[in-house]
């Protein structure tokens, strides 16, 4: 039997001026806690998460979650790198809010988080009220976004989402509600469709997170030159005065 290695976080402070226990550690809490700590582990369900087992103790509290070692050694790198670069803009989109949602919850109810785990090696991070890790705002923008490619994976239980697997952003996974998955007419899986969505997008590094799906759009692989020469030829006055077009679309997406 593989030997199970644990990721803790204690947390201390009060909570109407007691101290902060088990006992007195509301349900809202834990499970605002354990939402984050999902997001935190499985940020964007291309992978499927480890099972994860949890316990809480004494001292004031101290959340185990008991997972594999390769999961904790990953989740150790991860602390090592926000102990480093003091930030939370490397980290996947849904990963750096979880984050940021346990600062706000340290800056609200002045509770110190320290987060560790169980290796011998372990990096250990405190997040306090004083604590700066908040996102920077102005590396995402509300983008909307056309992908074409194959789908490898089409529907889900709890939280519905379609894996497209495109040439330009890689495997993308956009939410759509079952009623889309049940109008479309035929399955979509291993088919080669294009859909419109709208998510975030890092304008550093292109990255898109997030993603909701809108529609579909009419795909054809086949590539018609002389219908694009005349969509060209027809759109060419309209950019004349355009010095520099890709300056302008840049300034009017905001993000020059």
């Amino acid at each position: 039997m593989k030997k199970k290695e644990f990721i803790k976080i204690s947390i201390t402070g009060e909570i109407d001026k007691q101290k902060l226990t088990p006992d007195n550690f509301d349900i809202a809490e834990l499970k605002e806690l354990l939402d984050n700590f999902e997001k935190i582990i499985a940020p964007d369900n291309k992978i499927k998460r480890p099972v994860i087992g949890y316990r809480i103790e004494e001292g004031s509290i101290i959340n185990k979650f008991i997972m594999p070692l390769v999961a904790v050694a990953a989740f150790n790198g991860i602390l090592e790198e926000l102990d480093v670069s003091k930030t939370l803009d490397f980290l996947p989109y849904r990963q750096a809010k979880s984050f940021e949602a346990i600062q706000l919850k340290s800056q609200k109810n002045n509770w110190d988080f320290n987060i560790s785990t169980s290796l011998k090696q372990s990096h250990k991070l405190r997040i306090s009220k004083d604590t700066n890790f908040l996102i920077n705002p102005a590396l995402w923008v509300t983008t909307e976004v056309y992908l074409y490619g194959d789908i490898i994976e089409a529907g889900g239980k709890q939280n519905p989402n379609i894996h497209i697997d495109t040439k330009e952003y890689g495997t993308i996974i956009v939410s759509v509600s079952r009623e889309v998955l049940k109008e479309k007419e035929q399955n979509l899986l291993y088919k080669t469709i294009g859909l419109k969505a709208q998510g975030l997008q890092n304008i550093n590094t292109g990255k898109l997170e997030n993603l909701s799906f809108i529609e579909f759009v009419d795909y054809s692989p086949v590539y018609d030159e002389k219908y694009m020469q005349e969509c060209v030829e027809k759109a060419t006055p309209a950019w004349a005065d355009v010095k520099d077009v890709d300056k302008w679309i840049n300034e009017l997406r905001g993000v020059a």
